[in-house]
Parts: structure tokens; sequence; C-alpha cells
């Protein structure tokens, strides 16, 4: 199989404040819908995405997957230490919990306009704070090869989850199908803005070692779409799936309070 190397390439991409943001904003969202449902569903949800999804930034680092030399927040320059749980956290957790949250309330009649009106708004905050092309660094901000064996394992066993999940809780069905769709629509909206404006392609190796060249069209495609469906929708739903099966997710049903 061909290596493809996933890049990102602008200044802001080496700020830590938009996990921040999402941090904060996943961490209403478990709140609200605590007190409205009077659930724990997305606080279970946030805290595996947080540890499993740390977990994984953990390992991509220090086997040099993922080459992210600068990472900063407001200006000052954070250690590994305190960046990849934050990078967990945001990137994993609260962006599960924001795909369950929308994706509830859209098979919910009441709450279905508002989800939508709530996504469009959402949609378009991406796109309109998506990295411009006078942003693109001259260094590349992030490299990582999706095929990299730990990388291609952890998607395998995410998406066997997935499928036993799908497979024997018939009654979770609706929930997590409607997650994966959330997730699809943000995840497909974030990296077509970026990649349009220059700032998120995919690589191959070049001829010469420790060299990388643009990948054609065709892998392009393939690459991005891979990122979005398997490392995205299908590898989120698992922080869903798995307390669910474990029981302590009880609300079978979007609109049942527990």
């Amino acid at each position: 199989m061909t290596d493809l190397f996933i890049v990102r390439a602008f200044q802001s991409g080496t700020s830590f404040a938009p996990q921040l943001w999402i941090l904060f904003s996943a961490a209403g969202l478990v709140t609200w819908d605590a007190v409205a449902r009077r659930r724990r569903d997305y606080a279970w949800v946030l805290l595996l995405g947080a540890a499993t999804w740390t977990a994984v930034e953990l390992t991509l680092h220090l086997s040099a997957i993922r080459v992210m030399p600068v990472r900063t927040l407001l200006s000052a320059s954070l250690p590994l230490w305190i960046s990849i749980p934050l990078q967990g956290a945001a990137e994993g957790g609260a962006i599960a919990v924001i795909g369950l949250f929308f994706g509830d309330r859209l098979l919910v009649g009441r709450t279905r306009r508002k989800a939508v009106i709530g996504l469009i708004a959402l949609t378009s905050l991406l796109v309109l704070f998506a990295p411009a092309q006078d942003d693109v660094a001259r260094s590349i901000t992030s490299r990582r090869n999706l095929f990299a064996v730990p990388s291609l394992l952890f998607c395998g066993s995410m998406a066997v989850i997935d499928f036993v999940f799908l497979f024997r809780s018939p009654p979770f069905r609706a929930r997590a199908v409607a997650m994966f769709c959330v997730l699809l629509l943000l995840g497909s909206t974030w990296t077509v803005a970026v990649f349009v404006t220059g700032c998120r392609w995919i690589e191959v190796a070049g001829s010469l070692p420790g060299t990388y060249t643009r990948a054609r069209p065709a892998l392009q495609a393939f690459g991005l779409s891979y990122d979005v469906i398997v490392e995205i929708a299908l590898a989120y739903i698992p922080f869903f799936a798995v307390p669910a099966m474990f029981g302590v997710i009880q609300t079978k049903r979007a609109d049942v309070l527990s």
C-alpha cells in the first residue's frame, strides 16, 4: 500500500486555542444535556473519547507518526504533557459529544428544526474560520502517515466495535447513525474548506528519502475521504458505543429521560 501523508500547513494550526474553545463548548453541551435530560450520556462520551484520543496522540507523537514541532497557547509554548491531553480531549471526546448532541436532536421532531439551524450555523463557522491562503506558513506545521501500522490497527479496531455495536444493539442504532451523519457533515465541511484554501492536502513519499511530493488528484480525494469517513466519523462512534454496551448509557432513544 502506498503511504499517504496528510499535511496541515497553516500558521494557526500550531495554536491550541481552537481546541480549548471546542472543549469548553462540549463541556457546556454535557452540562446542558445533564440538566435538561437528567442523564450522563455525554459525560461518558467525553471522558472515554478524551482518554482514548490522548493515548492515540501520545502514540503518534512518540512514534514520530505525527510531526508537530510547534505547539502554542496564547503565544506561550506548550510542552507535550499539556498539548497532548488538550488535543485528545478536544479532538476526541469533545467532537464526539458535538456529534452525538446534534444527532440526538435531529432524531426528535420537536428539536429537529433547531438542530438543523445549529448545524447550518456551525458549518458556516467552520468555513468562515478556515485558514485563508495568506495564513499558509512556508513550513508544514503537521505531517502524519495515514497508513502507519498503529493508525491502521486503531482504525480497524474502531470499525470492528462499530459493526459489533450496530449488530448487537439495535435500540441504540438510530442514535449512532445520526451521530455518524453529523460527524461526516462537520468533517467534510472542514476538510473541503481547508483543502480549497490550500492549507491541507495529501502527499506521497518523494524519490529521495525524507522528501515528499503532492499526490495526484485521485489520491488526494481518496486520502482526504479516508480521513473524514474512517478517522473521524467511524472512529468516534465507539466513544458512544462502548459505554452503551457496558450499560452506563441507559437511554436508547434520544428523547427519553434517564
